[in-house]
C-alpha cells in the first residue's frame, strides 16, 4: 500500500488515502518497480515537500522518501 503527502513548512496540506501500489505501477525491472501518477492541486508559490510512504503488511516493512520542490510565482 502507498500514501502521498504534500507538506509546506512541516505541515501536511494534502494527503491521499492509502492505495494499492499496483494501481500506480508504470514499469518493472530486476531492481524493482517504478511507480508514478499525478496530483491535481492548486498550490501558491513556495517550497513544498512530497512525501511517499510504501508499506508492506505481510513483512511489516515501511519505506519513506521525501523530496523538496518549489512552485515559482
Amino acid at each position: 500500500m502507498m500514501q502521498w503527502e504534500i507538506a509546506e513548512a512541516g505541515k501536511v496540506i494534502h494527503k491521499t488515502e492509502w492505495q494499492p501500489v499496483s494501481s500506480r505501477v508504470i514499469g518493472r525491472d530486476k531492481k524493482g518497480i517504478e511507480i508514478g501518477g499525478q496530483l491535481a492541486l492548486t498550490l501558491q508559490p513556495g517550497v513544498y515537500e512530497l512525501r511517499i510512504t510504501v508499506s508492506n503488511s505481510k513483512s511489516k516493512q515501511t519505506a519513506k522518501r521525501t523530496v523538496a520542490f518549489a512552485i515559482e510565482g
